[in-house]
């Protein structure tokens, strides 16, 4: 699912972590940079019925 969008398999958890209403919080940890950013992307990515979807891949 997330090779299908050229997105993390860690950006798909995030995501659905994000998207469930049972979330109250989420502390994110990243030894790089580039981890931060792959974790922030996460909130572009959204799942739709099980199947993540990125927000630019809709437009």
């Amino acid at each position: 699912m997330a090779a299908a969008i050229d997105v993390s398999m860690a950006q798909v958890a995030l995501a659905w972590l994000i998207g469930n209403t049972r979330t109250e919080s989420l502390l994110l940890g990243a030894s790089r940079p580039t981890q931060l950013q792959a974790n922030i992307a996460a909130l572009e990515v959204t799942l739709f019925g099980g199947h993540a979807v990125s927000r630019w891949a809709r437009r």
